[in-house]
């Protein structure tokens, strides 16, 4: 059932370009491509026996869930022995309103003498289903028409559904908080975080207010947070009281007016600022800090689309379409966020699904095991091999020392292979023997992947370098023994601090740690670094005489937010210890922080 992947959602929530009539037909002529749904190759001449379906996608190539609705599509698709021809056009809607555009659209099909030469129209999302409704009559006449990721098709009127059948996008979320409730037997408290971004996002709201409400309100507390600003949401998340649980109703907040959090910073903010378990109905926060939910996919709309196509065109014309269908869901959880919160997983339902499974530690490394197993029996075949061919060969003293020399010469040298064995599994390491954070090679590594893939994806990152205050001083006073054991204290507090899976947290040396923060700008790598801070002053330090010492951290804070910003590990690395030492000779137990934008 591990069928997700972790990934980065693109933000989208750039500025709206202008819209004029050239930037327009540039775009929609290079948005149609035909791309056969069951062959390698694209068709040109075309049986009479070929169906041709056209598949108008409301985003754009990229779109996390839109692209996810064309694979499930094309793999449900490809099954088919009938040769289909599959094609393909982007809206674009997230960046041109659909108003402003549709009918250049509508006029690039005639020039291209697209219409009326499909058997069957797939849509995607709102935006498509309206274009492909107003210009039914007109493009696409007498084609059936088949919709996917529509909350409630049945609040249609009838005139705009004639010829139409789909997959509901209709989240059942009363089912999915039930479970969510199983899993937390103790919850006296439920809070629901939603914003009223637009009518779908509203009518989401008004149903949850009016319908599921009335069925949990008698035994449990109900919190509904409609259209929070981002303080006023963190004020009240970060105090919480006990035995609480929060959903995350929408897939995007606002972080102010005109700008939005991405899906997985939108995931992120609810799981940083609350201890409680943060449930959600959306796959696109699944791996960004949110325990899991009862989540419809786009690629299960997508592939139940194309299941309904294929029943279309298998049966004879004029027949009566299949009826609506309800979009499959399937419950998928996080195992770090289980393990987190003490889950047990006996009470998740018959087919879950995981995301960031640990695997065994046979698993994870055989190889290794296998290799050193293999070098065992080989040294040990080779010294019993030895030990025959020398009880046979006792002629004489000279062939007897002779024999000796060879075994020592040969023992040395299995030794040596022996310590080479061991020093490559000790660079191979990846964890810091003290604190059991990653150590300074591996970070250096990631550092370096993590920073491309930042600049090719568009996302933000943010590096903290902390230290602690007069480190030479406390060691001189406390000792090695004391020293050691605050040092691991002090990375507990910051792998408590720095829950997200996607967090790199390091130890390097005498007192010194780093925390790579992906897909965090420097607002919400702030409220992390003052956190950390926050609970290093709860920390009681004591040593073996119950002397209380007092620890704190100068903490230098580099965010790269520009996508075109020439930094690497080097430079950053450089920069961010910079703002450290700034700290520290600011009097300690500070925060220094940039953004690097050049």
């Amino acid at each position: 059932m591990n069928f997700y992947r972790r990934m980065r959602t693109q933000d989208h929530s750039e500025k709206k370009r202008p819209h004029t009539f050239i930037c327009i037909l540039f775009f929609l002529s290079h948005s149609f491509v035909l791309i056969p749904a069951a062959q390698s190759e694209e068709i040109h001449d075309t049986s009479p026996h070929e169906k041709n379906i056209l598949f108008i996608n409301s985003y754009h190539r990229g779109d996390f869930w839109g692209d996810a609705v064309e694979n499930g599509l094309r793999d449900k698709l490809s099954t088919s022995p009938m040769p289909i021809t599959l094609s393909i056009t982007y809206l674009d809607t997230l960046q041109h309103p659909l108003e402003a555009i549709q009918e250049n659209i509508a006029e690039l099909f005639k020039l291209k003498k697209m219409t009326s030469s499909f058997d069957l129209i797939v849509v995607s999302d709102e935006s498509a289903f309206h274009f492909a409704r107003h210009y039914q009559n007109e493009l696409f006449k007498d084609a059936p028409l088949i919709y996917a990721s529509l909350f409630e098709p049945s609040s249609y009127p009838s005139s705009m559904t004639k010829n139409t059948t789909g997959i509901s996008q209709k989240t059942d979320y009363q089912t999915g908080i039930e479970i969510a409730l199983s899993l937390h037997p103790n919850t006296e408290h439920l809070y629901f975080i939603g914003q009223s971004l637009d009518e779908k996002n509203s009518h989401q709201m008004t149903y949850l207010k009016e319908s599921l409400l009335p069925l949990f309100e008698k035994k449990y507390s109900m919190n509904i947070i409609n259209d929070p600003s981002q303080e006023a949401l963190y004020n009240t998340l970060s105090h919480l009281p006990k035995n609480s649980l929060v959903f995350a109703l929408n897939e995007r907040l606002r972080k102010k007016e005109g700008s939005d959090f991405t899906p997985a910073e939108t995931a992120r903010f609810l799981s940083s600022v609350t201890p409680h378990p943060v449930y959600t109905f959306w796959d696109s926060h699944l791996g960004h800090g949110v325990v899991g939910g009862l989540i419809i996919t786009g690629y299960h709309q997508g592939k139940a689309a194309g299941q309904l196509a294929l029943q279309i065109l298998e049966t004879e014309q004029n027949t009566p379409l299949p009826k609506e269908k309800t979009a499959p869901a399937v419950y998928v959880v996080d195992q770090e966020m289980i393990d987190k919160y003490g889950i047990d997983k006996g009470l998740l339902p018959e087919g879950a699904g995981f995301i960031n499974e640990k695997k065994p530690i046979w698993e994870e490394y055989k190889y290794e095991v296998v290799s050193c197993i293999a070098i065992f029996f080989t040294l040990i075949s080779f010294i019993l091999s030895f030990l025959l061919f020398t009880r046979r060969q006792k002629e004489t003293i000279i062939q007897i020392n002779g024999e000796k020399t060879e075994l020592t010469h040969a023992l040395d040298l299995n030794q040596e292979s022996l310590q080479d064995i061991t020093q490559h599994l000790e660079e191979v390491s990846t964890l810091d023997d003290l604190t059991g954070l990653s150590n300074k090679r591996y970070f250096n590594e990631m550092l370096v992947k993590e920073l491309r893939r930042t600049i090719r994806h568009n996302n933000p990152v943010t590096l903290l370098l902390l230290s602690f205050d007069n480190y030479s001083s406390y060691l001189h006073h406390f000792g090695n023994e004391i020293t050691r054991r605050h040092v691991r204290q002090v990375g507990i507090l910051i792998a408590e601090t720095c829950q997200r899976s996607s967090d790199l947290l390091a130890y390097f040396e005498k007192g010194h740690f780093a925390i790579l923060l992906p897909h965090t700008n420097k607002l919400n790598a702030l409220v992390v670094a003052e956190r950390l801070q926050n609970n290093i002053r709860q920390q009681q330090f004591t040593s073996h005489t119950l002397e209380k010492s007092k620890i704190t951290l100068s903490i230098g804070v580099s965010s790269l937010e520009d996508p075109h910003a020439k930094m690497n590990s080097e430079s950053i690395l450089k920069t961010t210890d910079a703002l450290r030492l700034e700290a520290e000779q600011q009097g300690g137990n500070r925060i220094c922080s940039d953004i690097q934008d050049s």
